[in-house]
């Protein structure tokens, strides 16, 4: 599936796992954020990971659809990478 993403500098890559946030300053069911970087677990959706504002990993879960993806891709995902520090 192709997924749109708006900030263009942003590398954006399907893997079949996300990276995990390695020094978590904040976590809780959904999210765990570092200080350069944030993951978010969506149920039925997918996981996300941002790094640095410049690179967005995701992986989604059998049968997700494809317009929850953009929605997340497109919300919170994108409001990491367009408020983080580059």
């Amino acid at each position: 599936m192709k997924f749109s993403f708006p900030l263009p500098d942003v590398i954006i890559s399907e893997v079949p796992e996300v990276c995990a946030v390695k020094e978590p300053v904040y976590t809780d069911s959904y999210w765990q954020v570092g200080r350069g970087d944030a993951a978010i677990h969506i149920p039925e959706v997918g996981s996300f990971y941002m790094r640095d504002g410049l690179a967005v990993e995701f992986s989604l879960e059998p049968g997700a659809d494809p317009d929850w993806v953009n929605l997340y891709l497109n919300g919170q995902v994108l409001w990491h990478c367009f408020t983080s520090v580059r």
